[in-house]
């Protein structure tokens, strides 16, 4: 039941599971779907592979750090400062005929705040109504951040690899490479990536 503008719980549920709309999966071919969205919500995502059809599913992480008090001059507020000035930056590199694209690595022991860097960076593009992908499987990722950017070619992303040298130790370098520095770059994005001594 619906009462000045709010759903009831069960109402939502249905109205989101229901199918009322279609969706093209090919020529001739269409899905009953309940909801589209033309740009994906602002967040935080990791790409899977749907065994079903062996399209990408973007599903919604929830980012958990803990509260941070800013000090002027610490590494942190440098950081973030150096990452708000890249945002602004877009026309330069694109009159120089650059992908608008920074790397970084975070090196060091567990406890050093690494991870804290990285999900302030995530929260701070998620403000702006960016969106942060958590690399996972380097292919899926790879093959996700293709289908964004064709769906959204200019929004701002972070792209996240958490414990990198696990990553390419599960699944190759030349993967990490080709993800990075080769055919499957993409414009309006930062990496970050955590390594471990």
């Amino acid at each position: 039941i619906k009462e000045k503008g709010i759903w009831a719980i069960e109402d939502l549920e249905e109205k989101i599971i229901r199918p009322n709309q279609w969706a093209a999966v090919g020529s001739k071919m269409f899905k009953a779907v309940s909801v589209t969205h033309n740009r994906l919500p602002s967040g935080c995502y990791s790409v899977v592979k749907d065994n079903n059809d062996g399209s990408m599913i973007f599903t919604g992480k929830d980012i958990k750090s803990d509260d941070i008090f800013p000090f002027k001059g610490d590494l942190t507020a440098a950081f973030l400062s150096e990452v708000n000035e890249f945002w602004g930056k877009q026309k330069v590199f694109k009159e120089h005929g650059f992908l608008h694209r920074r790397g970084y690595l975070l090196y060091g022991a567990q406890g050093t705040g690494k991870s804290s860097i990285v999900w302030q960076i995530a929260q701070d593009v998620i403000k702006r109504g960016g969106v942060v992908f958590v690399c996972e499987n380097p292919e899926f990722f790879a093959k996700g951040l293709t289908v964004f950017r064709q769906v959204e070619p200019e929004r701002p992303i972070v792209c996240v690899f958490e414990d990198i040298d696990a990553i390419i130790h599960k699944y190759g370098e030349s993967a990490i490479l080709q993800l990075l520095d080769g055919d499957n770059q993409v414009d309006r994005v930062i990496n970050i990536a955590t390594s471990y001594p």
